[in-house]
């Protein structure tokens, strides 16, 4: 008989990914080139982990080790989350973080980062094991990605749809970005997309009187500790690092902290003013131009589901969201301030 075939060779050695010595100052190296993210103005403020930002604070913990040698293996399951290198990449070294926050634009961002060239995976540009608000769908290697590992690996641009937290922000190595919306609107389209609209009432009655939500059911894939939040100045708690504080409390002293922690995302939209900020895509991401147009929604909602959310339910939510119509406001500002600096370079 022929002799049996040699074992298999031993598997590569694991690569480990470096904790985040990388969160100190900015330690990206100078350049004369004025488009160079270090030269960016925004990038000479205090770093946000100098002014003890959550988001910019050094991660806890690595990933799973199996996680990083699985990540550069063809063969394996979250390889096939990831959709092959673009035939025509984007022209730049840097990997693209951005923070979906839920129903604001992030699909649709997620749609033109392909068409642009971008590496994303097939999960909504979201990291593998790290999706919608961080569920990792019972997959062994599930684990919230920081900013390093984002940096480290193929993908060039991957999205956080969840609150931040400690380590996700201000690697080298790394640009960041957000889409900013009308708040009513993006907890409309939350409300109807999850089906939350038979809870609504009562999760207002919770968020105003502050009160401990009550056992709840799963909405479209939505763990049931997610509700209030999107209706409870989701904005400023996703961006602050605050999005599981109870229901009610989030202060002025929040909306401060969003605001520090937007002045220094390198890319600032706003979805009723994108293509005003396209430009952003183009200058700071080397988009190309024709990845950058804002013309359709992606799943969007008609007019007759508008309608089930009634305008006593609206006046409700405006009433109880005025903290973040304020970091609306002053992200139209910042929005205005990257566009014009985007605009003046080559």
């Amino acid at each position: 008989p022929p002799p049996p075939p040699p074992p298999p060779p031993p598997p590569a050695a694991l690569v480990p990914v470096p904790l985040l010595p990388a969160h100190q100052e900015q330690q990206e190296p100078p350049s004369d080139d004025p488009a160079a993210p270090v030269n960016w103005p925004w990038r000479k403020l205090p770093s946000g982990r100098s002014l003890g930002l959550i988001p910019f604070l050094p991660n806890a913990s690595d990933p799973p080790a199996d996680f990083v040698y699985s990540l550069s293996n063809p063969d394996t399951k979250i390889m096939r989350e990831i959709f092959p290198p673009p035939k025509k990449p984007v022209p730049r070294k840097e990997a693209v973080v951005w923070v979906h926050l839920h129903n604001f634009a992030g699909t649709n961002v997620c749609e033109k980062a392909r068409d642009a060239g971008e590496r994303i995976s097939t999960k909504n540009c979201c990291w593998p094991g790290d999706n919608v608000m961080g569920r990792g769908w019972g997959e062994k290697f599930a684990h919230h990605s920081r900013c390093i590992e984002r940096t480290t690996q193929s993908i060039t641009l991957s999205m956080y749809e969840r609150g931040l937290e400690a380590g996700d922000l201000g690697c080298p190595g790394s640009i960041s970005g957000v889409m900013l919306r009308e708040p009513f609107k993006g907890a409309r389209s939350t409300v109807l997309y999850h089906g939350f609209q038979r809870e609504l009432d009562m999760l207002q009655d919770v968020i105003e009187g502050k009160q401990t939500l009550p056992k709840m059911q799963s909405h479209r894939g939505m763990e049931p500790k997610f509700s209030y939040q999107f209706f409870d100045n989701y904005a400023i708690r996703s961006l602050s690092g605050n999005l599981m504080i109870p229901p009610g409390t989030v202060t002025r002293e929040h909306l401060e902290e969003a605001k520090l922690v937007l002045e220094r995302i390198d890319v600032v939209m706003i979805l009723e003013e994108a293509n005003d900020h396209s430009i952003q895509l183009q200058k700071l991401f080397k988009w190309p131009k024709t990845a950058t147009v804002f013309q359709r929604k992606v799943n969007g909602h008609n007019d007759a589901e508008y309608e089930t959310v009634t305008k006593a339910q609206e006046e409700r939510f405006k009433a109880h969201n005025l903290l973040d119509y304020e970091l609306y406001e002053y992200g139209k500002k910042v929005a205005a301030d990257r566009s014009r600096f985007a605009s003046g370079l080559a």
